[in-house]
């Protein structure tokens, strides 16, 4: 095969695979996306609360914190975390399908101060969404900017839920 006629069929053979793997990653979004819905419409899930930062953070935090697990038959499905600090709030939903992470939705508010430095009410600042497949962040939607500019790591995501979830198993008992 000369050289130009192996360039056709790279190229062509390219074009046939890159957009089926475009295909399955949107596939998996919207099946991650049809799961959060029904889990956020299911309203049969046990909710169980922590709402002592000492308990699941080791520490107090400025404005409190929250932690809650939401369990359908004995599996823990969402993970719903809020953290008062003190420029504002900090929550992270974490959803689950067969015990493994899928996706993580995320957002700050803050205080913002008014031209005479009035702190005034809540206000969204930042919003990310992280879709996971195996463990493996494949998509990420974020918008807004945080106050303290921190970027989160998927595996940070990921630990976190760990951690959060052997937390509220074991308190459940």
């Amino acid at each position: 095969m000369n050289r130009v006629a192996f360039i056709a069929c790279f190229i062509s053979l390219f074009s046939l695979i890159g957009p089926s793997c475009a295909q399955t990653k949107d596939q998996k979004i919207a099946a991650i996306r049809q799961e959060f819905r029904k889990i956020n419409s299911d309203s049969t899930m046990t909710p169980f609360t922590l709402d002592d930062p000492e308990d699941f953070l080791g520490h107090a935090t400025d404005g409190g914190a929250e932690l809650t697990g939401s369990f359908k038959n004995d599996k823990l499905i969402k993970i719903a975390f809020s953290v008062g600090v003190s420029y504002g709030e900090k929550n992270r939903e974490y959803y689950f399908r067969n015990g493994k992470l899928i996706f993580v939705f995320e957002t700050e508010k803050d205080f913002p101060p008014d031209s005479l430095g009035n702190i005034g009410k809540l206000s969204l600042a930042f919003e990310g969404r992280y879709y996971f497949d195996n463990d493996k962040l494949i998509h990420n939607i974020k918008k807004g900017k945080r106050l303290i500019q921190e970027d989160t790591s998927p595996q940070e995501l990921l630990d976190e839920a760990a951690e959060f979830s052997k937390i509220l198993k074991a308190r459940r008992k």
